[in-house]
């Protein structure tokens, strides 16, 4: 039976290194691209309005902070929010639809309502998109689960949406208000926007406007309400400042506006209305304005005794229309300061449009494993403790009973960081049990087992259903024999006269292959550092090369894949990142702190290090002997060393988008050499194996540089696509690698080989 060589474990060995970087690579550079990926909205499949209970009962309408809310006025936010829970586990598509509509009861008329459908994430505590939600103009309100949600047993929530208060009525009203046709609210109060003669202080509200103004430059309108008081108010100052990021000012619209929708009113005056003005529009041709975009600072004139200046102030929200109102948090803050008094400051919240959150309850299970024969009949008692600190009503201890081969399974759904700790009862008496081996748990992730295995707790997770393995086994245990198996024997035989063996001849150096690929560098790194230790045997030499190279396999993956997990699933919390690093520093940034970043410093300078001295002293090492060892090591090592450090200093981002076309363009050819090297002895002389598979892999992989450095016309990009195997995900010279191959046999079939050398 042949056996591989050491040069083919080497080879082996450095073909997983390189596999592994590839895909460590592809998940750094090209992880981000799955992150950003819109794939967390499935399309609705599957109706279970059936099994979720839409709780009309504890339904409620809410202010703009989510508080419940029972008087109103015209322009007011207000939201629905809806109690909903699943009674089983859920599948990406399926759906449940409610009626979010609130209507007078005594009228039918419909005050709160979308002019445009609202789309809505549903998202758990961690951030993560368990549903993605609908609010559409006939009111009603569609949530689809995505594939994160698959994994909890079942869910509650709530949904609330929000819109305008449309009232046009002159009186006070308190009608009584349905929503979905099921859930009555009576309500408190129902008028017309508050009038300014009753603001006792500085006082600021808006509103939607773009339903009316038609125009992103006046999206929201804020009215800004200054009384004066029983002294007057002389050189009065308002900073009008945008918050969040969301929205600003036009300036151009601010400059315009504000001195024709500017008035003084007195005490009694109602509503908005400009025509009570008492200055016949001097006062506001007599405001002076500043606007620097996010800011705004008015300069009022002064506003006698007993009557109140009014300041409406249009806000910008880009791609607003009527078509398309507001979504989203509108925040403002406004500081009125008077000369010789304490400044105020008011401030205006605004939501529209819709939310959802979702929290994930777990069940789980234990199944019993027999290993033995005994009474199928029997019961095995298991005790079962279950707490949770953020809600003691789940806390309880029970037992539960089942048979061997059966699973049991919690009967409820509890809520997540629910703490759950199981051991089993006294066994049954009429079975010989072989204790050491009984009451036993299986290993299972995110399960702590006690030092005997016994006792198992976990802590109920909204990613993973915990389901146990619990053991027994009777004896003599099955497969056991008291028979003592025979030894061979260990008799060392009698030493023969001695005689003189011969030194082995010479061995050749190993090569990977007769083509040049003993040339890799990290081959050659990891079979030198196993010489400097004493080891000459070739086979010894393979066989530690293959073992680190598995090992660098594991790790590098576990490495690897960690950091795409997090990328995949950070997107939602930390939003997209230039790059991977400061993707990750951002990470470990909000899970430990500015300690953290000191931590993930320290991590990266340990793992790089190695890296950094292997390829510096490989190159220096290189370009000595290309010179013909003209220019010293030491000074090549220098240079190579400086070098670096400059070039790391020009940025990740820029790293990447320099590094990525070159090894887009060398990996590929460094993967087919290595594997056909493998295969050396069965190649032989055919070199034009070799040839056809590296030239045809050539072309594609410059392509792919082309492509990745964006040269080259897009159509091109788009045929291979389309026709070529895995050319999508930047393996398209596979199968042209192996057609290569082929094509090179083909050619070596009429091809004589070579006579061999005489010794």
């Amino acid at each position: 039976m042949a056996t591989w060589s050491s040069r083919r474990w080497v080879a082996l060995a450095a073909a997983l290194a390189v596999f592994a970087t590839i895909i460590g690579l592809g998940q750094v550079v090209l992880g981000q691209r799955a992150a950003h990926a819109d794939d967390t909205c499935p399309a609705p499949e599957k109706d279970i309005t059936s099994a979720v209970s839409v709780d009309y009962d504890n339904s409620d309408l809410v202010d703009d902070r989510g508080k419940s809310v029972r008087t109103f006025v015209n322009w007011q936010t207000v939201g629905v929010k809806m109690p909903w829970s699943t009674s089983a586990p859920v599948k990406a598509g399926d759906y449940f639809t409610y009626d979010a509509t609130v209507t007078d009861k005594a009228n039918g008329a419909k005050p709160i309502s979308p002019t445009a459908a609202k789309n809505f994430p549903v998202q758990s505590s961690d951030g993560t998109v368990v549903g993605c939600g609908t609010w559409g103009t006939d009111g009603k309100v569609t949530v689809v689960f995505t594939k994160s949600a698959e994994q909890a047993a079942s869910w509650t929530g709530t949904v609330s949406s929000w819109g305008q208060m449309r009232y046009d009525g002159d009186s006070i009203t308190t009608p009584t208000y349905l929503i979905g046709g099921k859930k009555e609210i009576k309500t408190e109060r129902v008028g017309s926007l508050t009038p300014p003669g009753n603001a006792t202080s500085f006082r600021k509200d808006g509103w939607m406007s773009i339903q009316y103004s038609h125009n992103e430059d006046q999206a929201i309108t804020y009215r800004l309400i200054v009384p004066g008081g029983e002294s007057g108010v002389r050189g009065a100052t308002i900073v009008d400042s945008a918050v969040g990021g969301n929205w600003d000012f036009t300036c151009d619209k601010v400059q315009s506006f504000v001195p024709t929708h500017s008035y003084l009113v007195e005490g009694t005056a109602t509503g908005a209305q400009m025509e009570k003005d008492t200055t016949a529009g001097s006062f506001a041709k007599g405001v002076g304005v500043t606007c620097e975009g996010s800011k705004v600072t008015l300069k009022l004139p002064d506003i006698p005794a007993g009557k109140f200046g009014v300041v409406m102030l249009p806000a910008h929200v880009a791609g607003a229309s009527a078509d398309n109102p507001l979504s989203g948090t509108f925040e403002n803050s406004a500081v009125l300061s008077v000369p010789g008094k304490e400044d105020q400051k008011a401030t205006r919240f605004m939501r529209y449009g819709a939310l959802g959150d979702a929290e994930a309850h777990q069940k789980f299970s234990v199944t019993k494993k027999l290993e033995g024969t005994a009474d199928a009949s029997l019961e095995y008692t298991l005790n079962i403790t279950v707490s949770n600190e953020a809600d003691p009503t789940v806390d309880r201890t029970y037992t539960a009973t089942l048979k061997a081969g059966e699973t049991f399974t919690s009967a409820d759904s509890l809520p997540l960081g629910t703490k759950v700790t199981i051991k089993e009862g006294d066994l049954p008496g009429t079975v010989t049990w072989d204790t050491a081996r009984s009451g036993i748990f299986e290993a299972a992730d995110g399960v702590t087992l006690s030092a005997d295995a016994r006792e198992a707790t976990f802590t109920l997770a909204q990613d993973r259903v915990f389901s146990l393995t619990l053991v027994n086994a009777t004896t003599p245990a099955p497969g056991e024999s008291t028979t003592p198996t025979p030894q061979e024997s260990t008799t060392t035989p009698a030493a023969t006269a001695t005689t003189t063996t011969p030194a082995p001849a010479a061995q050749p150096k190993p090569k990977l292959a007769n083509t040049g690929a003993g040339t890799i560098a990290i081959g050659a790194l990891v079979v030198n550092a196993v010489r400097y230790r004493g080891v000459t045997d070739t086979r010894t030499i393979g066989k530690a090369c293959l073992a680190a190279g598995f090992i660098t396999v594991f790790l590098m993956a576990c490495v690897y894949g960690s950091l795409a997990y997090l990328g995949a699933t950070s997107v939602t919390v930390l939003g997209h990142s230039e790059n991977g690093g400061q993707l990750l520093a951002e990470a470990v940034r909000i899970f430990f702190g500015a300690a953290g970043n000191v931590l993930l410093a320290l991590i990266i300078i340990l793992a790089c290090i190695t890296t950094c001295c292997g390829i510096t002293s490989s190159a220096a090492m290189f370009f000595h002997k290309l010179f013909k060892k003209k220019i010293s090591y030491e000074r090549l090592l220098l240079f190579s060393t400086l070098f670096s450090f400059g070039a790391s200093n020009i940025g990740l981002t820029q790293i990447i988008a320099l590094a990525v076309p070159f090894l887009v363009a060398i990996y590929p050819l460094v993967i087919v050499f290595v594997i056909l090297s493998l295969f050396d002895r069965f190649i032989g002389w055919r070199k034009s194996i070799y040839q056809g598979a590296v030239l045809v892999t050539l072309a594609f992989s410059l392509t792919d540089a082309m492509h990745a450095a964006g040269f080259g016309p897009a159509a091109l990009y788009e045929m291979l696509s389309a026709h070529v195997p895995f050319y999508g995900v930047m393996m398209g010279w596979v199968c042209p690698a192996v057609a290569g191959a082929v094509l090179g046999f083909i050619i070596s079939l009429g091809q004589k080989a070579p006579a061999p050398k005489e010794a």
